[in-house]
């Protein structure tokens, strides 16, 4: 029960910034990484890529008290990471607009944002954002995993 109710509050704060899949869908990428967990989900954020159809949700990032939990959702095989929260040393944060040709001809912009994690030298985590209100996003991203960690 309690691997559902957290895969319904993960769906509710995806929402407020993308579609979700189907109930199902979303439990067939989540259930596996979240069994593993011994505990408790406190925050979580979509990343979302922008591709030629619009904005599509890449991975969905779940923080605990000591791990950060990546799950790939744009793949067709079961993918997920787990990173010790702390091992987070570095941050870089990169801002730009894009536009892309719509329906009709007509052009639709959107704010972007990438923020990169760096853990050691040779890996690092990569947090996308294609949407209208990467400002919200980023404080929610920024509330989940705190620039405290590199103190």
């Amino acid at each position: 029960m309690k691997i559902r109710d957290d895969i319904i509050t993960i769906m509710d704060q995806i929402k407020k910034y993308h579609d979700v899949p189907s109930y199902t869908t979303f439990e067939d990428h989540l259930r596996p990484s979240l069994s593993m967990l011994d505990e408790s989900v406190e925050k979580c954020f979509p990343s979302i890529l922008l591709d030629e159809d619009g904005p599509s949700l890449n991975s969905v990032f779940i923080i605990t008290n000591n791990y950060l939990l990546e799950v790939h959702m744009n793949e067709e095989r079961l993918a997920f990471d787990f990173l010790k929260l702390k091992s987070i040393s570095n941050y870089r944060f990169d801002f730009w607009d894009e536009s892309i040709s719509g329906a009709n001809q007509s052009i639709i912009s959107f704010q972007m944002a990438t923020i990169t994690l760096m853990h050691t030298e040779n890996f690092s985590s990569s947090i996308y954002y294609a949407g209208s209100n990467r400002s919200e996003w980023v404080n929610s991203v920024l509330e989940a995993i705190p620039m405290t960690l590199l103190l």
